[in-house]
């Protein structure tokens, strides 16, 4: 082995060294901004439940916010799509809350809400074609 083969080598093995060092602290960092951030969302007056991306460019995102609850539509713009009021959904969010910490069971929320929302629109549909048919009948 010559010198100039001894010289490569031992460039090579400090090349990686000096990566493996490099990602065991960028490793370190993230753990760190993990736990920041942690800390910063349980402790906020603003807090990120869940997401459900609808397609590429749109999701649905549920947030509290001062211990009112939103469900709000992001796409192009941001836009409130609900104000969850209601005493029990709010306890079935924070039921599903402290039954599993850190799972996201924000799709299962959604369509419990969206079957609600659809539900009350066909009941006023059906009322109203039902007094539609009602006036008809007595012309």
């Amino acid at each position: 082995m010559g010198h100039g083969e001894l010289t490569s080598f031992k460039l090579l093995m400090q090349a990686i060294v000096a990566f493996i060092v490099v990602l065991f602290l960028l490793l370190l960092f993230l753990k760190w901004v993990g736990r920041w951030n942690r800390r910063q969302q349980n402790s906020s007056l603003l807090r990120t439940l869940g997401w459900l991306h609808v397609d590429q460019k749109h999701a649905v995102c549920l947030i509290e916010a001062a211990g009112k609850f939103y469900l709000i539509g992001v796409g192009e713009d941001v836009r409130l799509l609900a104000c969850i009021e209601d005493k029990e959904q709010i306890g079935l969010i924070r039921a599903f809350q402290t039954e599993q910490p850190g799972q996201n069971h924000f799709s299962h929320l959604l369509k419990v809400r969206l079957s609600e929302v659809l539900e009350k629109k066909q009941n006023a549909h059906d009322e109203l074609f039902a007094d539609r048919q009602g006036r008809d009948k007595d012309a």
